[in-house]
């Protein structure tokens, strides 16, 4: 009997690679078949295209606690290494694992099978939703106005 796997979000006991067959033969929880529900905005959900696959996200002190705790970053240093794309990918596939199983009722994808998505689907593909999903953790949502002082008149 092997070892659960250590992962952000997962259920406890699950293994990575234990589920139903996807329609292309790779191991993947069925509730995760291109029919997730839209993200609600007012709680800040994001959603999420990886390779075909649809997920919504959403920011939960839960979610970024264990974002911080699994990268040992901060969120906002996070959000700097994404905004300057310069992000290990295994931070980017436990920000958007993190995000999923936020949105999805704790369950998500093992981060090996995030992994294989974000790379299937690209890396850059993968950058846009993170951020977003890290901005309205940070923002709550709210913009930030930067107040611009008047011109005087000559």
């Amino acid at each position: 009997m092997g070892q659960p796997d250590k992962e952000v979000g997962g259920r406890v006991g699950e293994r990575a690679g234990h589920g139903p067959q996807d329609k292309e033969g790779d191991r993947m929880m069925g509730f995760f078949d291109n029919r997730a529900r839209p993200p609600n905005k007012a709680r800040g959900e994001i959603a999420l295209d990886l390779a075909g696959r649809k997920f919504t996200m959403r920011p939960t002190f839960e979610a970024i606690a264990a974002i911080e705790a699994a990268s040992g970053h901060d969120t906002g240093a996070l959000l700097m290494l994404l905004l300057g794309r310069r992000v290990r990918a295994v931070d980017l596939a436990v920000i958007l694992q993190a995000g999923i199983a936020a949105g999805n009722g704790g369950e998500a994808p093992s981060l090996e099978k995030i992994g294989a998505l974000i790379l299937r689907a690209g890396l850059a593909a993968a950058l846009e939703p993170a951020t977003a999903f890290l901005i309205e953790a940070i923002t709550g949502g709210e913009r930030v106005k930067k107040k611009v002082p008047a011109r005087e008149s000559p």
